[in-house]
């Protein structure tokens, strides 16, 4: 049997992508909602996990590192069957750190769901050959 821990990455859809910044969606699912009935704490951290490191991948990145910190600030809730989109940033990609932010709204209501920060240690990244960008820092 497949296992579900991260099936919901097949159901984030990437509607956007340009260097630094990159847009995604996702349909609130019932197994991405606690028992409260609202979108999980962990899956909209996650989402900032995943927006951030696209957006360094969106530069050109091919290993998007390891993460060093992440802030997530829950805002309002989502619920069953909302549309998401998740708008990632790299704001600056240095030597040995890359900074993302990313947002979280409702895509009907546009009302904003969560905001974080997510910083990635990316130094030995740099030297990655599988990278399309050609990194002088």
């Amino acid at each position: 049997m497949a296992s579900k821990t991260l099936s919901f990455v097949r159901e984030l859809n990437v509607t956007s992508a340009t260097e630094s910044k990159v847009s995604l969606e996702l349909q609130v699912q019932k197994e991405h909602l606690n028992k409260a009935t609202g979108l999980h704490g962990g899956l909209i951290a996650t989402l900032i996990d995943i927006g951030g490191s696209l957006a360094i991948a969106s530069k050109g990145i091919y290993n998007t590192g390891v993460s060093t910190d992440i802030n997530v600030s829950f805002i309002n809730a989502a619920k069953l069957n909302d549309v998401l989109t998740i708008e990632g940033k790299c704001e600056k990609l240095g030597k040995n750190l890359a900074f993302t932010s990313v947002d979280i709204h409702n895509k009907e209501t546009g009302k904003i769901i969560a905001q974080g920060r997510h910083t990635k240690y990316i130094a030995a990244a740099h030297l990655d050959p599988k990278n399309i960008a050609n990194l002088k820092l």
